[in-house]
């Protein structure tokens, strides 16, 4: 395998300094009837920044989004989105998704 690719994506990853986050997950997890649909994830996304959701099936993409945007709730872990907490402030992160502008 050729690293000098993985290496060269894994430094496109690299957070740039003083760019604020718009999402920052640490842990989070969700559980379905003892079925983990999500396990601890932990992700940095900056603004400005371009990222997709690739996995397959039962990957936890859905989950994921339906978490960060408040319409499911958490197992464990935290996240915020634009600076505010997903399990307190879930109408402040719905009225900003759902926005115009």
């Amino acid at each position: 395998m050729d690293t000098s690719l993985n290496q060269e994506v894994k430094m496109s990853w690299v957070l740039k300094e003083n760019t604020p986050l718009v999402i920052e997950t640490h842990g989070l997890t969700k559980t379905y009837k003892g079925v983990e649909a999500l396990k601890a994830l932990d992700l940095q996304v900056q603004k400005n920044s371009i990222c997709g959701f690739l996995g397959p099936n039962g990957a936890g993409k859905t989950t994921t989004i339906k978490l960060l945007l408040g319409l499911a709730r958490p197992t464990s872990g935290s996240a915020l989105v634009f600076g505010k907490d997903i399990k307190k402030e879930n109408d402040q992160i719905k009225n900003i998704a759902s926005s115009d502008k």
